[in-house]
């Protein structure tokens, strides 16, 4: 990873790779950053996600949560030092509405840093005793990248960060208890940072159309499907398994890579690892721990 013809990753040497990373973050870091469960479904989770994994996924969700529910999860990235995420998350259901907050900090040795700050709002429109709901939510997002190499190397066109927002937007339905749809817009403003301030911005950002789909097959096994309309194009999917009350088995496959998952525990706590594996750059886990209190 060292810039060839450089001392480190410090200098004009890094310019391209800090750029390459400010540009594809959302693309590239995205399933490792929220969490197990749905870094084990590889992200297809837009019609089924709840809890702290909407704020990211599908704010809609929110509103599926039962009472408080409070969130960590640690990512190691393809096996480098100094390459991680922390995340902590809670939501909190009143009746139909459901707030939300969370915040991660993500580095990539000294090359790149980066913060998310995440504030969201559901709403349950229709909810039926027998199953069925029909809920949407919203989500803002604050976003800061730093490149600690840049102040090291006293590069004087550092500008010591940028940071700017975005907003997502959700829908899930319900007709039947055990099929679910979920429609999202993420990241429909696109904010365009520039580290350097010779340096054209870039988007931080990729606008995100997400079509999801999820049936469950009585209590034991979850299949989902993502359709991604805009951005990186292409299709997820994810299945999961609950052999026992207190064991989910999960696996998910799309965008040239596989994942697997693990959630062992019964209410109120659950523990979850994840392990994601890259064509060029080794596996990845992630390792959280969640906390629901029934309302």
């Amino acid at each position: 990873m060292r810039p060839r013809g450089s001392g480190g990753y410090g200098g004009r040497g890094a310019v391209g790779l800090v750029g390459l990373l400010v540009g594809t973050v959302g693309a590239s870091f995205e399933p490792l950053l929220l969490g197990p469960e749905a870094a084990g479904l590889d992200g297809a989770v837009t019609a089924r996600a709840t809890g702290p994994d909407a704020l990211a996924w599908n704010p809609a969700g929110l509103a599926r949560g039962r009472g408080v529910n409070i969130a960590t999860a640690c990512t190691d990235h393809y096996g480098l030092a100094g390459f991680g995420t922390a995340r902590l998350a809670a939501t909190r259901r009143w009746g139909v509405h459901a707030l939300g907050c969370s915040a991660s900090a993500s580095r990539f040795g000294d090359l790149f840093r980066e913060q998310i700050f995440s504030l969201g709002w559901g709403m349950n429109l229709v909810e039926r005793e027998l199953g069925g709901h029909l809920s949407v939510g919203g989500g803002l997002h604050w976003l800061q990248l730093d490149a600690p190499s840049y102040g090291k190397s006293g590069d004087p066109s550092y500008q010591g960060g940028a940071g700017g927002w975005t907003a997502d937007l959700g829908i899930q339905v319900a007709p039947l208890p055990m099929f679910s749809v979920g429609v999202v817009a993420r990241h429909l403003r696109r904010p365009r940072l520039s580290l350097l301030a010779d340096q054209n911005a870039v988007e931080a950002t990729e606008s995100d159309w997400r079509l999801g789909f999820a049936y469950r097959w009585g209590a034991e096994i979850n299949i989902s499907v993502d359709l991604a309309l805009a951005g990186e194009p292409g299709t997820v999917v994810g299945l999961e398994l609950t052999p026992h009350d207190s064991i989910d088995l999960r696996a998910g496959a799309g965008r040239n890579r596989i994942t697997m998952g693990l959630g062992i525990g019964s209410e109120p706590w659950e523990v979850g690892v994840a392990v994601v594996g890259h064509r060029e750059l080794g596996l990845s886990w992630s390792l959280g721990l969640d906390w629901k209190c029934r309302p």
